[in-house]
C-alpha cells in the first residue's frame, strides 16, 4: 500500500507545530502518510482509529500515542473528537541521536499520562487563547 509524505511546516511563533486534528468533526480518514518530524496525538474527547505500522490502535479520551520519525501511520475519526498534534521537528533531538544519527521513542501507559495530557491540554490552551505571554507559557510546557 502506498503512503504519502507530508512536510511540517512549525508554527511562527513555536519551535514546534501546534493544531487541532482537522478530522475533530468526524466522518474523516487521514490517508497512509510519513513524515520526518516526530508527532503526538492527544485525545480528549471522543476516539480516534490510528493505524500505526500494521498495529490499529483505538485511543480514548486521556490517550496519547508517539509518532517516531518516518514512521508509516493514518488516522480514522468516525466520529467528532477534540484531539490535539504537536509535531516536533527532528532536529529538535540531535543532541540525543546515536552514533548512526538515530533517535526513537517509545510509550506505555503509564500513571504519569494525565500530566502529559494535562501539559498538552495547557500549551494548547493558552495558544489558543495568545494571551501577554502566551509562548512563554507555551515553551515553557513543551520544554
Amino acid at each position: 500500500m502506498q503512503s504519502n509524505h507530508e512536510v511540517i511546516v512549525p508554527n511562527e511563533d513555536l519551535p514546534f507545530k501546534m493544531f487541532l486534528f482537522e478530522g475533530e468533526h468526524g466522518n474523516y480518514f487521514r490517508e497512509r502518510h510519513w513524515h520526518q518530524s516526530i508527532e503526538i496525538f492527544a485525545v480528549f474527547q471522543g476516539d480516534l482509529v490510528f493505524y500505526l505500522k500494521d498495529l490499529e490502535l483505538q485511543l480514548k479520551p486521556g490517550d496519547f500515542i508517539l509518532v517516531n520519525s518516518n514512521e508509516i501511520h493514518a488516522i480514522h475519526s468516525p466520529e467528532p473528537n477534540r484531539t490535539v498534534v504537536i509535531q516536533i521537528p527532528l532536529n529538535a533531538f540531535t543532541h540525543y541521536f546515536t552514533e548512526e544519527q538515530y533517535i526513537c521513542f517509545t510509550h506505555e501507559a503509564k500513571e504519569t499520562d494525565s500530566q502529559v495530557m494535562e501539559l498538552i491540554w495547557e500549551m494548547f490552551a493558552a495558544y489558543r487563547g495568545r494571551g501577554s505571554g502566551y509562548d512563554m507559557l507555551v515553551k515553557s510546557r513543551y520544554y
